[in-house]
């Protein structure tokens, strides 16, 4: 809250992190000094937020007379991604935080916005790995959709609550699917419980789930 005072010279009314987050962007966008921006200045004021703001966000916004943009932390933690479908005038874009709703409103090619770069640990296509672009963000407007990296590549650290709870199982999310990520956790779970039981000699009757 220092910064926003002695610094942003910003009055924060909430404790809402969006409130924080728009006016970090906000300050950077100022720092331009510009009557009129354009897309660069969007971009470098998106990558000055990220560079002060730690934490998870997925965020959508737009810019009033300009544009939407969307973004998420470089680390990847909170999920987001767009998609599109053709209309009479042109082309109409979906921003959300889970694939299905594009499924759902009939929009097509999903595309995440891109985190930091997954470990070589985690099960993901080879050519997810190649393109992989850390700390992304999406500006879009009536003439075009642009992407762009605007922070340094960072460990890709997906909340595992969004594959084990809080996402619908027929998402996909970061080109994994929720549902069969999930039946991976149970066979693993299932295969550990039984090797300790089976070294304690302990049986069991029935599993019920909870």
């Amino acid at each position: 809250m220092r910064f926003m005072d002695h610094e942003a010279h910003r009055h924060i009314n909430t404790v809402s992190d969006s409130e924080l987050l728009l006016n970090i962007f906000a300050y950077n966008l100022q720092q331009t000094d510009k009557f009129r921006i354009n897309e660069e200045d969007i971009f470098t004021a998106i990558g000055g937020m990220m560079s002060q703001v730690i934490g998870a966000y997925a965020c959508v916004a737009m810019l009033a007379g300009f544009g939407i943009m969307a973004f998420r932390d470089p680390n990847g933690i909170r999920p987001i991604g767009m998609a599109a479908r053709k209309a009479s005038t042109g082309t109409d874009y979906i921003i959300a935080s889970e694939s299905v709703v594009a499924d759902a409103a009939g929009f097509t090619d999903w595309q995440d916005v891109k985190p930091g770069t997954p470990p070589i640990s985690l099960v993901i296509p080879e050519s997810w790995m190649q393109s992989s672009t850390a700390g992304e963000a999406i500006i879009i407007t009536r003439s075009r959709v642009s992407r762009r990296q605007i922070a340094a590549p960072a460990t890709f650290a997906p909340d595992l609550f969004e594959f084990v709870y809080l996402a619908r199982p027929d998402s996909v999310i970061d080109r994994i699917s929720v549902y069969r990520s999930r039946m991976a956790m149970g066979d693993a779970l299932a295969d550990k419980v039984k090797a300790v039981l089976e070294e304690a000699n302990i049986s069991v009757d029935v599993v019920i789930p909870v």
